[in-house]
């Protein structure tokens, strides 16, 4: 795969998203792929950095390093200096991060994507047994995916809208896209100083281990349950801490790097995804299962022993309902969830299975980090209006038909009972 060119790397990495339809083994197989390209030329990188802002490369920029900081498989990026015209007020430095496309990438993912699509056809009409992976919506989804990679716009529009989200947050940052220096080839950004969350996971009990965790999973918490725009590529490569001086009292930040993938439930999905947390928080596990049946908008007929599915997961749930918040592991249930999800072949939507594989992997990260670690603790920090933000439990109540009520209402319950909770333990 890695040989095979730009599209099929990315095709595997953004498999290891949805282990509903391929096992853990294989999907570990898949997170080793590598970037496995060199570095576009840098006459390429002056050409269309002149090419999308109409500029001389030399009147744009006063230094710019030539050896890339990073090189993937869609684009490499640069440190550079901008000359004073071009400096932004907030950024009188001009320090700046520069993401440039392969153009040779470009044009080859095209022709790999309709052969990708080509083959799914093939599979899905002529191999029976793999028609309840949906190769074709699977192969339309992948495809969408990497036309948001192609376009650099898209990933600074996330990255506004990041930035609006967290603005009463200054300890969680998103780099800044330097408009009008962003076009679809090329994107000029505010560069980011920090140290990658994978040196602190290597430190065991360090010191600024716990805080980093919290931050982090109050941070993407929030993201899930208060804005639904949910950063989607989130390993410890694209989360950066900047740590602070405790003596000075300047406090640690972190940066969440590489925004151009996102997930967002739409009102569908979301109204089922709240219908199903609310089961499972209840310790429902049948009526989690059967609402996963009943809703899907996959091929129902591909599913197998749907009873023997429904018991399973009652049982799962069960289990896991009668330890403390504390002592459950969120992303091991939701790990043995898309397990039978996989056993049984129950279609599970694109974003909702990347929404899952998120709340994996960030607790992941946070457990390594602080081991004790309860995401429960996190949930009424991450729902707590910020200045301007309309405060859950003032929504109106006669529209609690719309799911965006819903899960306000819902929102708003577990917020009181985690208060109360809290409030009552201190009493005690």
């Amino acid at each position: 795969m890695e040989t095979a060119g730009p599209a099929f790397i990315k095709l595997g990495q953004w498999l290891t998203t949805r282990p509903d339809y391929f096992p853990p083994q294989l999907c570990d197989v898949f997170k080793k792929l590598q970037d496995n390209v060199h570095p576009h030329p840098f006459s390429q990188t002056r050409r269309s950095i002149e090419e999308a802002f109409s500029v001389p490369f030399h009147e744009l920029f006063e230094e710019f390093e030539l050896t890339p900081l990073g090189v993937g498989c869609v684009a490499q990026v640069y440190k550079a200096t901008l000359r004073p015209p071009y400096r932004p007020k907030e950024n009188p430095s001009g320090k700046v991060a520069v993401k440039v496309l392969h153009q040779r990438a470009v044009s080859s993912i095209d022709r790999d994507l309709r052969l990708m699509t080509f083959v799914a056809n093939v599979v899905n009409t002529l191999v029976p047994p793999l028609r309840w992976m949906g190769a074709k919506t699977v192969a339309n989804n992948f495809a969408e995916f990497m036309v948001t990679q192609l376009d650099l716009t898209h990933e600074a529009a996330n990255m506004t809208k990041f930035r609006e989200n967290f603005k009463a947050r200054p300890r969680v940052k998103f780099a800044t896209p330097y408009y009008p220096l962003v076009s679809q080839n090329v994107l000029v950004e505010s560069f980011e100083e920090g140290v990658s969350v994978a040196k602190f996971m290597e430190v065991k009990d360090g010191p600024w281990n716990h805080e980093i965790a919290n931050l982090g999973l109050s941070s993407f918490l929030r993201m899930v349950l208060r804005h639904n725009f949910v950063h989607a590529d989130l390993h410890p490569g694209n989360i950066f801490v900047q740590v602070g001086d405790k003596q000075a009292g300047l406090p640690l930040n972190l940066v969440f790097l590489d925004c151009g993938l996102v997930s967002q439930l739409n009102d569908v999905d979301l109204e089922n995804f709240v219908a199903l947390f609310m089961a499972v928080k209840d310790g429902n596990g049948q009526k989690a299962a059967e609402l996963m049946v009943e809703r899907t908008t996959g091929d129902k007929s591909q599913m197998v022993d749907v009873p023997g599915f429904v018991k399973e997961m009652s049982e799962l749930v069960r289990k896991n309902h009668n330890f403390k918040p504390g002592e459950v592991y969120i992303g091991n249930v939701l790990s043995s969830v898309l397990s039978l999800v996989r056993k049984h072949r129950v279609p599970l939507e694109t974003n909702t299975s990347n929404l899952i594989m998120g709340i994996i992997v960030v607790e992941g990260i946070g457990r390594q980090l602080n081991p004790k670690i309860n995401i429960f603790e996190f949930v009424a920090d991450a729902l707590k209006p910020d200045p301007g933000e309309e405060p859950i439990s003032r929504l109106p109540i006669d529209e609690l038909d719309t799911w965006t009520n819903r899960l306000a209402l819902f929102a708003y319950n577990t917020y009181h009972k985690v208060v109360m909770t809290v409030k009552g333990d201190a009493e005690q």
